[in-house]
C-alpha cells in the first residue's frame, strides 16, 4: 500500500474541449463503485480493533471513526462482526536538522548571493494493519513503514543558522506533534483508501460529455434532441432504473448511428465531418458504458480514435477495463463464486 492517496475511478468521457469542433455539455451519473477484490457474498459487517504501543502519540476516536470506515457494509461490535479490521500502532520516529539555501539576488545589478537556513523535521509512522475474517483467516496484511508514510516539514527561512535553531528550540514540541500527526495521518489515509478500493462498495459520481451539434449554418436539432432523452436517461440511471435507462439511450444511439452515416471524410464543411464525427462515436460509447457493455463502449472508443487518435482518450481504455473487471468480479461474488 503506497502513501499516495488512491483517487477511485469516476469514468466517463470528459472530451478536451478545444480539440473539439462540437458542442459539448456534462451529464452527470451516479454509478456504484465495486471493489477490486470483493469478499465473500456472506461478509456482511465489520468491527475495528485498534491498538497503540506508542507512548508519543494517540489514535483517538475520532481517528477511529473516520478512517477505519468499510463503505457498503455495517460496522458491529468485535464479537458479532464477520471480519475484523485489526490496526496496531508501533510508534513515530522523528529527526531533525537545520539545512541551508542558497539563492541569488541582484543588488545594483550585480549578483549576489545568500545563504539562508531553515529547521526540518522528518516523522516517520510505523503500523501493522490486517484484514482477519471470524475463522482468524488472514484477507490481508501489512506491515506499514519507511519513506511512504513520513512527514516531513519545513520552516521559514532564517537569516542565519542561530536564528533556525532558536525557532527550532523555541517551537519544538508543537513542531514534532504535528508533524508526528501527520504521519499517523498519512498511514490511516492510506488504509481507508486501499480497503475501500478492494473490498468496499459506494457510489461515486462522473461526468460524461455528450456531443450535439455546433454552429448556426446547420440544422442540429436531432443531436440537441438526443441530448435532452440522453439527460432524461441518466436521471432514470441515478434513480436506479436500469431498464428504462438502457431504452431510452438506446434510441439516443440510434440517432448518433444515423447521424454518423452522413460522415464524410472529404468534405470540411459538411454536417457531420472529421471536426465532430469521433464525438458523436464517443456518446455512443458513454451509453453503452452505463449499460455495463464494456467491450462495446470501447469498441466505439476505437471507431472515433480512428479518426483522431487523442492520446487523451485513449488512455480511457484502460480505465473502462479496470471498471469491466471489478463489475465482473461482483457478478462472480454475487453467483457465490467468491
Amino acid at each position: 500500500m503506497r502513501k499516495t492517496i488512491l483517487l477511485f475511478l469516476a469514468i466517463g468521457f470528459l472530451l478536451p474541449i478545444q480539440a473539439q469542433k462540437a458542442k459539448l455539455r456534462n451529464i452527470s451519473f451516479n454509478y456504484m463503485h465495486y471493489p477490486l477484490n470483493p469478499l465473500n457474498i456472506n461478509v456482511k459487517n465489520y468491527g475495528v480493533n485498534v491498538s497503540n504501543t506508542s507512548t508519543r502519540i494517540k489514535i483517538g476516536g475520532d481517528r477511529e471513526r473516520s478512517y477505519f470506515v468499510l463503505e457498503g457494509f455495517e460496522k458491529v461490535s468485535p464479537d458479532q462482526a464477520d471480519i475484523m479490521l485489526n490496526f496496531e500502532l508501533y510508534g513515530v520516529q522523528t529527526a531533525a536538522d537545520i539545512l541551508s539555501k542558497e539563492e541569488t539576488s541582484k543588488v545594483d545589478g550585480k549578483e549576489v548571493k545568500k545563504t539562508n537556513y531553515y529547521h526540518v523535521v522528518t516523522s516517520t509512522a510505523s503500523a501493522k494493519f490486517a484484514i482477519v475474517d471470524k475463522a482468524g483467516k488472514v484477507i490481508y496484511s501489512e506491515l506499514m513503514q519507511g519513506k511512504d508514510y513520513e512527514n516531513r516539514s519545513q520552516s521559514n527561512l532564517f537569516a542565519t543558522k542561530a536564528e533556525a535553531q532558536a525557532d527550532y528550540n523555541k517551537n519544538k514540541d508543537g513542531i514534532i506533534n504535528s508533524s508526528d500527526n501527520s504521519a499517523l495521518d498519512n498511514i490511516l489515509s492510506a488504509i481507508k483508501n486501499y480497503i475501500n478500493n478492494h473490498y468496499g462498495y459506494y457510489k461515486t459520481t462522473s461526468a460524461a460529455t455528450i456531443a450535439t451539434g455546433k454552429g448556426k449554418k446547420m440544422d442540429y436539432t436531432d443531436l440537441d434532441q438526443a441530448f435532452e432523452k440522453f439527460q432524461e436517461a441518466a436521471n432514470n440511471y441515478n434513480a436506479g432504473n436500469q431498464e428504462e435507462y438502457n431504452r431510452l439511450a438506446m434510441e439516443c444511439i440510434e440517432v448518433w448511428n444515423k447521424v454518423l452515416e452522413e460522415y464524410n471524410p472529404n468534405d470540411k464543411k459538411a454536417r457531420i465531418s472529421k471536426k465532430n464525427a469521433d464525438s458523436f462515436y464517443y456518446n455512443i460509447a458513454n451509453a453503452y458504458l452505463y449499460m455495463n457493455e464494456f467491450d462495446t463502449a470501447i469498441e466505439y472508443i476505437n471507431k472515433g480514435l480512428a479518426i483522431d487518435n487523442s492520446i487523451f482518450i485513449k488512455a480511457m481504455i484502460g480505465d473502462i477495463k479496470d471498471r469491466q473487471n471489478r463489475f465482473a468480479k461482483n457478478q462472480e461474488r454475487e453467483q457465490g463464486k467468491i
